[in-house]
């Protein structure tokens, strides 16, 4: 008896461990490491009225490293990142603007970098539940890639997908900024006023107590070339937003086809910015909407757009319709359409009207690419004398090596130009980019 015991254990000890080995197998087979380098120069010049031009240059290597495992027993899995920002030249600027390099002595700017990671869990292979430090990707929460590396967020995340819909939340507790290492907690700035009632405070200069997390909840659906989505987001005491969007693709034929599009944000103060921040008793509105519409075609190698961004007139509330949340180094994007390589066209009582071509000259060259864009937009101040016109043109030349997959040229340069009624409060902003990206998919 006591040897088929033995016996009994023995098979049940080999077969865990082969369960074991199966399951770390199905584990490494389905992980992956890719690795990106960024090679980035950037060119900025600032001229604001008749100040001297604020001329800033920079010259980094980045490196990612991105690990995603598969799922142990198709349960649980990890993602891992290290990144790193390596300074090539010192920045020139006096404010280390371009955000290439993470601010130090003298605002030059040094090296830097970021390692991060989450745990994550599987969602009956239909989507995937996340908690730790990691890139967002929502309309009301999501990374700014626009650098040398992008801003992460610190939280929870989690999705699932069924029959074309996809629904998603995320807490964000703390956020890192594109040329950051640390993390913020995500938080109101709070102080006593003279009758001992909390209040916000707009410094900054606070260290707050009162941390107040990002909640965001979303649905999306898609099929048959219709795109449905709708966000929505809140901070307590602070904010919340709304974000709803809807798009159209049609074929005509193999080599032809319409898009269309629509988009409406709309932020509100609530809580203690409602009633510290916001003068009902000279006009002042406790939220900005917007609204935006675009219509798109291909044909063959040729794509062209015009598009409209709308954003409604606080009258003081609000300044622009950029993101709402507070603390957390937070470096949420605007989602309009006219949101470009400098300018997001997004102030308040602005409206703004763009015009897209792009061509893809493979069939001349391989891998070469091209577009021009050009927006025009106005703040419109009741006809004063602080009305303003805005206008941006961007150009861009993209070369995908044909010689070696995965490396990439990319020469980018924009202007912005802001032009007041007064001469002082003119702007102008130059804008030249020359990236050098290569990806690596190491397994």
């Amino acid at each position: 008896m006591k040897s088929l015991t033995k016996s009994t254990l023995s098979v049940a000890i080999v077969a865990a461990m082969a369960a074991t080995s199966a399951q770390a197998e199905q584990f490494m087979d389905d992980s992956s490491l890719n690795i990106h380098f960024r090679n980035y120069y950037m060119n900025k010049d600032v001229k604001s009225g008749t100040a001297k031009s604020d001329k800033d240059k920079s010259w980094v290597q980045a490196i990612r490293a991105d690990f995603k495992s598969g799922y142990f027993a198709n349960i649980i899995g990890v993602d891992l990142s290290s990144h790193y920002a390596l300074k090539l030249t010192e920045s020139s600027g006096t404010s280390t603007a371009n955000n290439l390099l993470q601010k130090g002595g003298r605002n030059k700017g040094h090296s830097y970098g970021k390692n991060f990671g989450a745990v994550k869990i599987n969602l009956l292979d239909n989507g995937v539940a996340k908690y730790g430090r990691m890139v967002m990707d929502t309309p009301l929460l999501n990374e700014n890639d626009s650098r040398s590396l992008p801003s992460t967020t610190e939280g929870f995340y989690a999705d699932y997908s069924m029959e074309g819909f996809t629904v998603y939340g995320a807490v964000a507790k703390a956020g890192n900024k594109r040329d950051q290492s640390g993390y913020e907690d995500y938080a109101i700035f709070v102080r006593r006023d003279s009758n001992g009632d909390n209040v916000i405070d707009n410094s900054d200069e606070l260290v707050s107590d009162k941390k107040e997390d990002v909640k965001t909840v979303g649905i999306s659906y898609e099929v048959d070339g219709l795109n449905l989505g709708l966000a929505y987001g809140k901070q307590n005491d602070f904010a919340s937003a709304l974000y709803a969007d809807a798009g159209y693709t049609f074929k005509v034929d193999q080599m032809t086809s319409f898009n269309f599009g629509a988009q409406y944000g709309k932020i509100e103060a609530i809580g203690l910015n409602k009633r510290n921040q916001i003068i009902k008793s000279i006009g002042e509105k406790d939220n900005i909407s917007w609204h935006g519409l675009t219509a798109g075609m291909n044909h063959s190698n040729l794509s062209a757009s015009l598009s409209m961004t709308d954003v409604s007139d606080p009258k003081g509330g609000f300044a622009d319709a950029g993101t709402p949340w507070r603390g957390g180094e937070d470096s949420t994007g605007f989602n309009g359409y006219n949101a470009v390589q400098i300018s997001d066209f997004n102030h308040a009582n602005e409206t703004s009207y763009k015009v897209k071509v792009g061509y893809d000259f493979s069939d001349m060259i391989e891998g070469l690419s091209a577009s021009a864009l050009f927006v025009d937009g106005e703040i419109d101040n009741s006809g004063s004398d602080s009305d303003v016109d805005t206008s941006e043109y961007n150009v861009r030349l993209d070369y995908a090596v044909p010689q070696m997959d995965g490396l990439t040229v990319t020469l980018r340069h924009a202007k912005y130009e802001y032009d007041a009624k007064t001469n002082a409060n003119d702007k102008t902003q130059k804008d030249s980019r020359i990236l050098i990206t290569y990806d690596l998919a190491v397994f």
